[in-house]
């Protein structure tokens, strides 16, 4: 049985308009959730840097050359009372230098969860626009295909001509 055109192109334009909804809303509840788990607000300083080969680095001049290599920060930060090493588990170029010291929201629960505070949020916003233009983009196609196939089923034959 082949299905209708009409309702193809309506699933598959609904699938964008739901796969844009998705990345739109994805990241800005995951966001939201873990701004709540990072509630304690310490100061770290970076002790050590790690490259994606599992290298790590403790002195500026190991660094000599390391310019485009992703590295990962490690920072040590007082939490409760405790001195914590805080690892983190993403990669960035550029990296933060050793001995500077930034401003962490760290869950307390977990302190290799954390947010840098003053981060580029650059990847989520791009995330976000993406999904709202995938909607949009879904969505009109939808009520664009709707009208269309609304306007054949209701042509009407004038007048046939034959040869």
């Amino acid at each position: 049985m082949l299905l209708r055109a009409d309702i193809v192109i309506s699933v598959s334009c609904l699938t964008c308009v739901a796969i844009g909804a998705a990345m739109t809303f994805i990241p800005i509840i995951y966001s939201r959730r873990k701004k709540k788990r990072c509630s304690v607000r310490v100061l770290a300083t970076c002790v050590e840097l790690e490259d994606v080969s599992g290298n790590t680095y403790t002195d500026p001049q190991q660094l000599a050359g390391k310019g485009g290599v992703a590295m990962k920060a490690i920072y040590t930060a007082n939490i409760n009372g405790k001195d914590v090493k805080i690892a983190g588990n993403s990669y960035s170029i550029p990296y933060t230098p050793l001995k500077e010291t930034k401003d962490l929201y760290v869950n307390p629960d977990d302190p290799t969860d954390y947010i840098v505070a003053g981060a580029s949020h650059f990847w989520r916003y791009a995330l976000i626009s993406m999904g709202v233009i995938m909607m949009l983009a879904g969505l009109y196609n939808f009520i664009m295909v709707s009208i269309a196939f609304n306007a054949i089923e209701n042509a009407e034959v004038v007048e046939v001509i034959e040869d």
